[in-house]
């Protein structure tokens, strides 16, 4: 470490030795403190990434405690995160994340949560994306370990510049719902302290970069368990309804009317098709082009929507137009052609 020029072919890895003798001795390697320290602020790129690598494992060792003879090389690991390569600071995040995970509870977790949350303002996106994915995993992993004012930091990235960063964002947090959900119904968490997730999720539908149908489809598929029966779903429905605002309010009406439109032009069109039944009719079936095309709207994909609409009229399966029609509220006579079978 100290560069005799007599060890310059030596072919021990010296970081290796180092970890093991860490696993076993930590106090041992007070002397190599400097050595390491100089490591991490090196202008050589290099070695300030291995540097970066070696001082993260150690402290990611399970069991590992950071004693004061080590708090000057942590802090200096933890001011990598400003470094200004990004791939330095890429590196830092993923030895944090395994500190973290490690040991969500670590006397240091305050520090090193703070210190992520300085980054969720990078000015790379993929720092920033990354800065999110620390934070989350260790919410899923130990939900008490992160306060909820932390995740709501996490949360502002809702509104980041990046698409990239606020889709990630988005279904991160709904991940992190779904163990609340998980964690307050068997106790563990305070009930209601994320039931603001849910509203900020809804605020996107004011983001440009946000399609009503992405965020009904986090709403729906993926804020809640799968295994959660209807009965916990609408119970913590309740909850988080108590806890919108005016905003938010107002943006899940906006998602309801959408919906109520496409249930509504669904049954117009179930009710043209049993018109049609009796034969062609130029005029109805330019009606149910229409619809579709009024439908396919509120799809990502509205040509290609529009298409598999086209592809549905012409399906002779019964069970289908059962399903359709039960999940419209639809009732109408089938001609003895579509009967149901069974």
């Amino acid at each position: 470490m100290s560069k005799d020029s007599r060890l310059a072919n030596c072919k021990i890895d010296y970081h290796e030795v180092i970890y093991d003798i860490y696993r076993c001795a930590p106090q041992i390697l007070s002397g190599a403190i400097p050595y390491l320290t100089g490591e991490l602020l090196t202008d050589q790129l290099d070695t300030r990434l291995k540097a970066v690598g070696l001082v993260g494992d150690l402290f990611a060792l399970p069991g590992s405690a950071i004693t004061e003879t080590f708090q000057p090389i942590f802090s200096e690991f933890l001011k990598r995160l400003t470094d200004r390569v990004v791939a330095v600071r890429m590196c830092v995040l993923e030895r944090v994340k395994s500190c973290l995970l490690s040991n969500p509870f670590r006397a240091e977790a305050a520090q090193i949560t703070s210190a992520l949350c300085d980054r969720l303002l990078d000015y790379d996106e993929n720092v920033r994306k990354q800065v999110v994915d620390v934070l989350c995993d260790v919410a899923c992993h130990a939900l008490n370990s992160v306060p909820a004012e932390t995740i709501k930091l996490v949360a502002e990235r809702l509104r980041d510049k990046s698409q990239l960063v606020k889709r990630y964002t988005m279904e991160r947090l709904a991940e992190i719902f779904r163990v609340y959900c998980v964690k307050s119904s068997d106790g563990s968490v305070n009930p209601g302290e994320f039931d603001w997730i849910p509203g900020r999720i809804l605020r996107c539908l004011y983001d440009k970069d946000f399609r009503s149908d992405t965020i009904e489809f986090v709403l729906c598929g993926s804020l809640f368990p799968t295994e959660f029966a209807a009965k916990d779903r609408s119970k913590h429905w309740v909850r988080v309804f108590s806890v919108l605002d005016k905003v938010e309010v107002k943006a899940l009406e906006k998602i309801l009317e959408q919906k109520q439109r496409l249930q509504q032009e669904m049954l117009r069109y179930l009710s043209l098709r049993q018109m049609r039944q009796g034969g062609d009719n130029p005029e109805i079936q330019k009606k149910v082009l229409f619809c579709f095309r009024i439908m396919s709207r509120s799809f990502a994909e509205p040509a290609k929507t529009e298409e598999n609409f086209l592809i549905l009229d012409q399906l002779k399966d019964s069970n289908i137009w059962k399903i359709l029609t039960k999940s419209t509220g639809y009732k109408y006579q089938l001609p003895p052609s579509l009967h149901w079978s069974g």
